[in-house]
């Protein structure tokens, strides 16, 4: 209620000016919603209010948002209402009484408006360089990371866009992620697809391959370090030669449509593989007669009968069993029952390490095989994860041949959770 003074000698009530403009001024006051939930996260953090665990994240958050002095979205501010509804009564005992401004809300800022526009372009950066520029609603963020998982993206605040730079762009693959999701494609963007396809087209002419002419292994595109290491590394052997010509990372262009084994690795440009059959491994070292291999024996397998099957599987296919090195043992507690030692020797497995071809580890290799006496041409192992020593893992990781032998076709990851893929032979 507003008191004015009434002049003497006027029939007529009247209140002066000043009192007038303080009246007008007291019956327009607004109250913003953004102020009293303010008012009322301060009463929380001064634990006045007592709020459920479950909502303290959002008050936080809306409270770090109105404090930056960013406007709220519609959906924000609903949730805002709702959460200042729920707790009403408790603000009004501890003398925070709003009920007046969420029955009837002022905002002091318009919504925010999200932007779901998608967009992929091309510009430079501060150096020069080319870069895409992403930008997509927040929805598309866990199919963006999950559908290109390998690349290297950064948010720029500024661009409001994912920036991925050229260098670590599978520009391809990015292009069909955007026309998956109907992204609208800067024609920048088109001009660098257009580019890279023209390329790819004419990688015969700048990519290191081999090929096959009159039963000769010719690398291609290769520098005159590459042609004299070859010249002086292979043999009279085809099958040797384009192992080691893919060795090198000149993977060999056949059309064949029904490859050998031999092909199938010399043409992958992977270099894990699997079989279900061990006899698989032998025909491929009947196919590489210099080639030396370590076997890797997963701890977690029965080993002793691996190790024992393994050799079967040599005497069946002729391969020679003295060339089997078996370099573990078994401790005198385990080896008491099974004579696991004993069969060793008796089977002629145990000689010298330079007369051997296959070499039989129990989970991880001897450090002597990484001296470089040994140049170990193929990894087997019956492991159906990636192995947990480091060190070895990063070995196979580079290793050009590694083949998986087992009933089940291992799901392998590299140490960076990235999958790996494995070509079956």
């Amino acid at each position: 209620m507003v008191v004015g003074r009434i002049h003497p000698g006027n029939s007529t009530r009247k209140v002066d000016f000043i009192d007038v403009r303080c009246y007008y001024f007291s019956m327009t006051i607004i109250r913003y919603v953004e102020d009293v939930f303010i008012e009322f996260a301060h009463a929380v953090d001064l634990r006045q209010v007592s709020v459920q665990p479950q909502d303290i994240p959002a008050i936080n958050s809306f409270q770090n948002v109105i404090l930056t002095g960013k406007p709220l979205t519609r959906a924000q501010s609903s949730f805002v209402l709702k959460i200042l509804t729920k707790y009403k009564i408790g603000s009004k005992m501890v003398g925070i009484d709003y009920h007046d401004s969420i029955d009837n809300p002022t905002w002091r800022h318009p919504f925010r408006v999200i932007d779901n526009s998608r967009s992929v372009s091309v510009e430079q950066d501060e150096d020069g360089g080319l870069q895409i520029l992403m930008k997509f609603p927040y929805q598309i963020k866990e199919p963006f990371e999950k559908e290109l998982p390998n690349l290297k993206s950064m948010w720029d605040s500024t661009l409001m866009s994912r920036v991925i730079k050229l260098k670590d762009a599978n520009v391809i693959a990015i292009r069909e992620f955007c026309e998956k999701y109907e992204f609208v494609l800067d024609q920048s963007f088109v001009d660098l697809c257009d580019s890279v396809e023209e390329i790819w087209n004419q990688e015969e002419n700048f990519l290191p391959h081999s090929v096959v002419k009159n039963k000769f292994v010719t690398l291609i595109n290769a520098n005159e370090d590459a042609k004299e290491y070859f010249e002086i590394n292979k043999t009279d052997s085809l099958e040797e030669n384009m192992f080691l010509a893919k060795s090198m990372n000149f993977c060999l262009k056949l059309e064949e449509k029904n490859p050998t084994l031999i092909q199938k690795i010399a043409t992958a440009h992977d270099n894990y593989f699997y079989t279900n059959d061990i006899k698989n491994v032998f025909e491929i070292l009947k196919s590489l007669p210099t080639a030396k291999v370590a076997v890797l024996v997963d701890r977690t397998s029965e080993t002793l009968n691996f190790v024992k099957n393994f050799v079967n599987f040599a005497e069946n296919t002729n391969f020679p069993k003295n060339n089997i090195r078996v370099c573990f043992r078994l401790s005198a507690e385990e080896d008491k029952d099974l004579k696991f030692n004993q069969w060793i020797k008796e089977n002629q497995m145990n000689g010298p390490v330079d007369s051997g071809r296959i070499y039989i580890f129990r989970h991880k290799p001897a450090k002597w095989l990484f001296a470089g006496k040994e140049n170990v041409k193929i990894i087997v192992t019956n492991s159906l994860f990636t192995n947990t020593n480091m060190s070895i893992s990063h070995w196979m990781d580079s290793h050009p041949c590694v083949i998986f032998v087992g009933e089940q076709k291992p799901a392998m990851r590299a140490l960076s959770t990235k999958e790996k893929k494995i070509v079956n032979l």
